[in-house]
């Protein structure tokens, strides 16, 4: 517990320190929510479309953090020769990638609370019940976090694997917004998962009717789970580019 906490303690620094993943986190969703996307707000006739059009970008600050701040940044420390070292240094590969995972999870809440108060006090829609709704979010949509470890376990140098992943964002953002049938596929993109979360949350604490199939969404979940589980447990250490 110890090693888990002074390795927390020590990647929360250092992520705080890094003006870019504060860049890319709130302050680039918040310009895209009051400038670009102004004009949706203000047709907006009533809560329901306001709390969604945030609960929008809480999907995409989640899948951000999950995707650059765990599953590639993991891969950067293996590609540097790193990660082999930590575990070395811990006796096992468990302790560091569960400070990496509540870093990223104390990073996503920081990230969800400014975005959300400065959007819903711009629009006169802030309520404490909203703030909560993006934090219970997040704790829920965790199983996604561990499953994005995978990321690293893939075998594709870092700069490849950093495109790749970037280009893939968009068009999985995209298609969950466009996607609001409870189709089997739909259930393999997080970002449709993680909306569907929020549809749940938002209507259990701000009573806001939404329509989405529990049994599906709790079983995409634990096989996220399960997946990231399971590849945590058996992914190589060793970088792809120096041994």
């Amino acid at each position: 517990m110890r090693q888990v906490l002074a390795f927390y303690l020590l990647y929360l620094k250092m992520l705080l320190a890094e003006k870019i993943a504060l860049i890319w986190s709130v302050i680039f969703p918040v310009v895209i929510a009051l400038v670009f996307q102004r004009g949706f707000l203000n047709d907006a006739t009533d809560e329901k479309e306001i709390v969604q059009y945030i609960s929008f970008f809480w999907v995409f600050i989640i899948i951000s953090i999950y995707i650059n701040g765990i599953g590639l940044q993991i891969a950067r420390i293996r590609e540097y020769g790193l990660l082999k070292t930590y575990v070395m240094i811990t006796g096992n590969r468990y302790t560091f990638l569960t400070a990496i995972l509540l870093t990223q999870i104390s990073f996503g809440a920081i990230s969800l609370l400014l975005f959300t108060s400065i959007v819903s006090i711009y629009y006169r829609a802030f309520s404490f019940n909203l703030l909560l709704s993006s934090l219970i979010v997040l704790l829920v949509s965790f199983p996604l976090a561990i499953a994005s470890v995978s990321i690293a376990a893939i075998p594709i140098k870092f700069n490849n694997l950093s495109t790749i992943m970037n280009i893939l964002v968009y068009p999985l953002f995209f298609l969950s917004l466009n996607s609001r049938s409870s189709n089997l596929l739909n259930y393999v993109n997080p970002y449709y998962i993680i909306h569907e979360i929020t549809e749940i949350v938002i209507n259990l604490l701000m009573g806001i009717d939404y329509t989405y199939n529990f049994y599906l969404l709790l079983l995409s979940i634990l096989l996220y789970l399960v997946v990231g589980l399971f590849i945590i447990k058996r992914f190589n250490l060793l970088s792809l580019t120096s041994r």
